[in-house]
């Protein structure tokens, strides 16, 4: 395939996805209800399953920086140079993706 034509194939895919997200975007809330309850998807029980998910994230999000505030006052306490500081912690991980910072946006300024 010549790079020209590979070119064309990957603009005709980047045209389909537009379209799709720009077609999932305009759809009202009714018109995504209706959809799903044709496709015989229980819409409470889906959003009680990711409501449920994103609490187990903040959860797991919590427990993780709990876990290295007391790595970092065990290493101020012992006199160690190796303190990291919370800012490294706020880029994005492959292990948590946007959720471990979106949990991160619902601290104060007061908390950072």
């Amino acid at each position: 395939m010549t790079k020209k034509r590979l070119q064309s194939d990957r603009d005709a895919v980047q045209r389909l996805e537009d379209a799709l997200i720009e077609d999932v975007l305009g759809a009202s809330d009714e018109d995504i209800r209706a959809e799903a309850r044709a496709d015989g998807i229980d819409l409470e029980r889906q959003a009680e399953s990711m409501r449920s998910m994103f609490e187990r994230e903040i959860v797991q999000a919590g427990k993780e920086k709990m876990a290295a505030a007391r790595s970092g006052l065990a290493a101020y306490r012992s006199g160690s140079s190796q303190i990291v500081s919370r800012r490294t912690c706020r880029e994005p991980c492959p292990k948590h993706g946007p959720l471990g910072r979106a949990a991160d946006k619902r601290l104060s300024d007061a908390d950072q």
